[in-house]
This record gives structure tokens, C-alpha cells and sequence, in this order.
């Protein structure tokens, strides 16, 4: 049995989708800041429920406390230079000064541009003496908030990369979701502020003709808060499923991030619901609070209460972040894994008639269901074109993002009406045909490439010749299950290959996409693929030294680790032959 797409039905599904309808719910969604816990968030969920309910989708509203970080007032005064006082914002989870703020001397560190992927402020950190110092640099991952503290710093100072004439609000811890007793220790102790690029270079050029000393001043509100999290159900034929979410708190108004994103989740809750006799697979829809305020604390909350029904019956994950922002026609970042990105690519294709580039997630963004094993699709969708973006994490790269300007007028019309017909064919297709529309014999390949590529670093000082064995195995049963699989006529029994498919790309995404296991979320960090057999690059380099015996004790571990999860997914490929 091919997998084929009945076009006629497609186009009859996605011409449901009713601007008329939507834009009167985002308007309603939008008026409000909506501060996870606040009242204003509370009302939207409400109101976003009874919409469901007037569609006939069936919701519930799961409370909970969350642990959660508020910023509150932050500024910088450069006591060197007459007290003359910066512009600033404090992140959540930023420490608080005492009354009289703390004064130190500033250190620059060049920074990276890229907060999630950036690699290479640590390295100047590494190298610079902090003991004392207040760190001022454009390096805005809180991996290098965590190692500055470490060295010494007593405070961080964020100086956007890009020149927008705003300041970004943020978060600065690495715990993913609310923290356990073992991870407390994680949370900053310094105060951590925010300022323009415009300000940061003033401070650099002054930095080069004296010392300059600065006093920072951070107030949050960290504290326990209730927080309701609405989940809608669409049932299917079976009890697999496809999960939707999006964040439905945001930073002050939050049009593009994540206004659009809340009314797309109803808008294909609406849609789905039309067509549920012809879902074989259900849908469940979520609204995830704590997102800006609790590190992605409602989707983590979500995924560790429901951590067995997600890794025996959710089959993918569909992120949704900051669709449909004025002016986002630019689809070459767009987020999919090795197994998703052919699905993803023709429904970008059929819907808008361009072919994207697909890229590799990263460690952002309510991703919180690589433990569970669940294939992810999306976050980034459409972007503005390059020439246009800032340093930005979302809202289409829109130098709004987490500010009071993201406003209704950033919100293009034609462009949202665009993401949520690709969202929604995505999910359709995940639902409705037979078999499901996933590569397992790209995800293998990607984990093939990774491995070399370690190999070829660690030239030669540990075997991973036992993982390629895995890899081969693997690879014969895929082409024995493709086989088998694409043998069966029309109207068979599709349902085993389904599961098994589905058990197979689970214990792949584990190994692929975390370090620490199922049952516990990485760091919001930047991330390596396959990160249980990244130190076999770092051994040329530590030859002769008596670590080494330490790294490749680990790696030992964690080589059983990634045989074990290859050889458990071809053997639930095999078990369906």
C-alpha cells in the first residue's frame, strides 16, 4: 500500500478555513497581556474554551501550581560616568539585588548573534578572569549566564546583537519546566539585565579609553502561581493521536507570539472537528501556560502527567509558535525532523507552491516531548525574507518580539490564513491516512551521519563499531517492514505497521534528541544531536591525560544506551513481519 493523498478532499478541508471566523476570536485573545496566572490569561482560556464548546469539542481545564518568574523593574547606573542611568529590563528568574543594587567593574565579551545555537561566547568567557566582574556582551544563551557566574561574575549584562530601538524581555533560566530539588541549584544567583545595542556599544567605546563601573538593579517575583492549562479532544478511529500546542501566555499583548498561534490552534480545532469521521487518528489540542514566566513550565507539566499515554499512543507533536507575521512569505527555516521534513515539505509545497528548507530544532520553544519519544514538527514556520529579520527568536525574526510592540497591525492576514492551512493539512494527513506519513529511514540516516562524524573526530580512540552493527540492523529491518508494508492491498489492516512505526521512531527520537533520558527534560541549552556520543570528539585532545579514563568510562554507558534504543526500534519493526 502507497501513501497517497486524496487532493480533492484536501482542498475541500482547507477551504474551511474562514478568516471571517478567526479574526473575531484573535481580536478577543488579543486584547489583553496575558501574564501566566493573571486574570487577563485566565479570561483568554475561558473565552477560547467556549468557543470549543460552541464547536462541539470537548475540553478540560487542568490546574495546577506552576513555579514562576515575573519580572519587575530592572535598571543600570554607570557610577563611573556621573550616575548616569541606562535603559534596562530584568529577565525572569533573573536574581534580585539588594536595595542598593550591585556595583562592579564591566568586562566586555564579544558575543554570538544567536541565543540558541551560540557556542562561542563560552569560550571567551573561559578565557577571561570574571572574579568581581559585571559581564556586559551580546552572548544572550543562559548557558553562558550559568559558566559567567561560575568563573566568578556578580552580574550579566545582555546588550542586544541587533539594532532595533527596543528591549526584548526574556528568561534566564536553564531549567526546563518547574524544577526539582536536585536542579534548584541551577537557578542564577546573579542579576541578569537587559539593554539596547545602542547602549552597549556606548559602554564598549567607553571601555576603551577607561574603567567603567556600573551598578545593576533587578527586582522579580519568583513564586508558586496556579495555573490553568486547557486541552481540547477531537477523538479518531483508534486510540493514537497527533498533540497540537502553543503557548497562550505571552509577553505584554503578544500579537504574533502568541496570539496567532492560540487562534490557529482553535481555528484547526474548529476545522477538525468537521471532518471527525474521517480521522482514523484523534487530535489533541493544548493551550500551554508558563511559557515566558516558567521556562515552557505548562507543556513539561503536560508531558509529565501524561508521560505514558504520550509514549504509548501520541505518535508527533505539532509545535505551534509565532505563525503569521505581517510580511512572512520566507520558508527557508523552517523547524522538521529527519522523519517529517518530506510530509512537511509537500504540504509547504501544495499549500503555498514553494519548496522549503527544513532545519533541525533546536532546544527551545516548548519542544518538551523528546523524552516520551514523540516526533516534532514545526515551531519556526514562516519568517520574514533575511534582509528584514533581527536577532530575535520568533515572531517571524520581527524586532517586536517580547515587546510592547507586538501589536495587532504586525499580524498579516493573508499570511496567517497560509500557516493554518499548512498546519492544519500537517495534522490532517497525520490523522487520516492509513498509514502514517513518517520517514524512519531518514531518521536512521541522520543518526548514521552523526555517528561518523564522531567517529571521524575521536579518530579511532573509541569503538563505535558496535553502534554501527545497530545501524545496519536497523537498516535491514526497514527495508523488510518498507517491503512488507508497501505489499499490502488496498483496505488491509493497517494498524500494526502503524504502531510499530511509531515505537520504532520513539526510541530513536531519544537517543537523537536528549542526554539526560525518558523521563527527565535537557536544559534549555544549546543542544547536541545525538549527545550521549559527543565527547568522542574531545578525545585527540586529551591524550595522555588521566581524564580520559573518566570520558571514555562514560561513553562505554552511553554506547549501551544508543545500541540498545537502535536495536529496540528494529526489533519493533520485525515484530509486525
Amino acid at each position: 500500500m502507497k501513501i497517497t493523498f486524496d487532493q480533492a478532499f484536501e482542498d475541500e478541508v482547507l477551504a474551511k478555513v474562514s478568516p471571517d471566523i478567526f479574526w473575531p476570536n484573535l481580536e478577543v485573545i488579543y486584547k489583553d497581556t496575558k501574564n501566566s496566572g493573571s486574570p487577563e490569561e485566565f479570561a483568554a482560556i475561558d473565552f477560547v474554551r467556549s468557543k470549543l464548546d460552541e464547536y462541539g469539542v470537548q475540553s478540560t481545564i487542568h490546574r495546577y501550581q506552576g513555579f514562576l518568574s515575573y519580572p519587575i523593574s530592572g535598571k543600570v547606573e554607570v557610577t563611573s560616568q556621573n550616575g548616569r542611568y541606562i535603559q534596562a529590563k530584568t529577565r525572569a528568574f533573573s536574581a534580585n539585588t539588594p536595595p542598593e543594587g550591585v556595583e562592579g567593574e564591566v568586562v566586555y565579551i564579544p558575543g554570538g548573534k544567536d541565543m540558541f545555537t551560540d557556542k562561542e561566547t563560552m569560550k571567551t568567557l573561559e578565557a577571561t578572569d570574571l572574579r568581581g566582574k559585571i559581564v556586559l556582551t551580546e552572548g544572550g544563551g543562559r548557558q553562558n549566564m550559568i559558566f559567567a557566574q561560575k568563573k566568578g561574575a556578580i552580574g550579566y549584562i545582555h546588550m542586544w546583537p541587533s539594532e532595533e530601538d527596543v528591549i526584548h524581555e526574556g528568561i534566564v533560566t536553564s531549567i526546563w519546566g518547574t524544577p526539582t530539588p536536585e536542579k534548584l541549584s541551577s537557578l542564577l544567583t546573579i542579576p541578569v539585565l537587559s539593554i539596547k545595542n545602542k547602549d552597549g556599544m556606548e559602554l564598549i567605546e567607553s571601555l576603551k579609553k577607561e574603567t567603567v563601573i556600573v551598578r545593576m538593579y533587578s527586582v522579580t517575583d519568583t513564586r508558586w502561581r496556579e495555573q490553568h492549562l486547557l486541552e481540547a479532544v477531537i477523538p479518531g478511529k483508534t486510540d493514537e493521536f497527533i498533540l497540537v500546542g502553543g503557548h497562550i501566555d505571552s509577553w505584554h499583548q503578544g500579537a504574533t507570539d502568541n496570539v496567532t498561534g492560540n487562534t490557529t490552534c482553535l481555528e484547526l480545532a474548529r476545522v477538525l472537528k468537521s471532518v471527525q469521521p474521517s480521522l482514523i487518528r484523534g487530535v489533541k489540542i493544548c493551550w500551554w501556560p508558563g511559557h515566558s514566566t516558567g521556562r515552557y513550565g505548562g507543556s513539561t507539566w503536560y508531558c509529565d502527567n501524561n508521560w505514558l499515554e504520550l509514549h504509548k499512543n501520541c505518535i508527533a507533536y505539532v509545535n505551534i509558535d509565532s505563525p503569521g507575521p505581517l510580511g512572512a512569505t520566507d520558508y527557508s527555516e523552517v523547524t522538521a525532523v529527519a522523519e517529517s521534513r518530506d510530509l512537511e515539505s509537500s504540504v509547504i509545497k501544495k499549500v503555498i507552491g514553494v519548496d522549503p528548507v527544513c532545519e533541525r530544532p533546536v532546544r527551545a520553544g516548548d519542544q518538551s516531548f523528546w523524552g516520551p519519544g514523540l516526533t516534532s514538527m514545526y515551531m519556526l514556520l514562516s519568517n520574514l525574507p533575511k534582509e528584514k529579520r533581527a536577532r530575535v527568536g520568533g515572531s517571524g525574526y520581527g524586532w517586536w518580539w517580547h515587546t510592547e510592540e507586538d501589536t495587532i497591525d504586525k499580524i498579516g492576514k493573508n499570511e496567517l490564513v497560509a500557516d493554518i492551512k499548512i498546519y492544519l493539512l500537517s495534522v490532517l494527513r497525520m490523522c487520516s491516512l492509513p498509514l502514517i506519513p513518517l520517514n524512519i529511514g531518514k531518521a536512521a540516516a541522520e543518526l548514521r551521519e552523526f555517528v561518523a562524524g564522531y567517529d571521524r573526530k575521536g579518530e579511532g580512540l573509541f569503538d563505535l563499531s558496535a553502534v554501527y552493527h545497530a545501524l545496519d540492523q536497523l537498516d535491514a529491518a526497514i527495508r523488510q517492514f518498507t517491503a512488507k508494508r508497501e505489499a499490502l492491498p488496498e483496505g488491509a489492516e493497517t494498524e500494526p505497521f502503524n504502531r510499530a512505526l511509531s515505537a520504532a521512531l520513539r526510541s530513536l527520537t531519544t537517543i537523537n534528541y536528549t542526554y539526560v533520558g525518558e523521563f527527565e527534560h535537557d536544559p534549555a541549552v544549546p543542544a547536541t544531536p545525538l549527545a550521549l556520543l559527543a565527547d568522542t570528539a574531545k578525545l585527540p585532545k586529551m591524550r595522555g591525560q588521566d581524564d580520559i579514563g573518566f570520558v571514555l568510562t562514560k561513553l562505554v554507558r552511553n554506547r549501551n544506551s544508543v545500541v540498545y534504543h537502535i536495536e529496540k526500534a528494529a526489533n519493533h519493526l520485525l515484530a509486525v513481519l
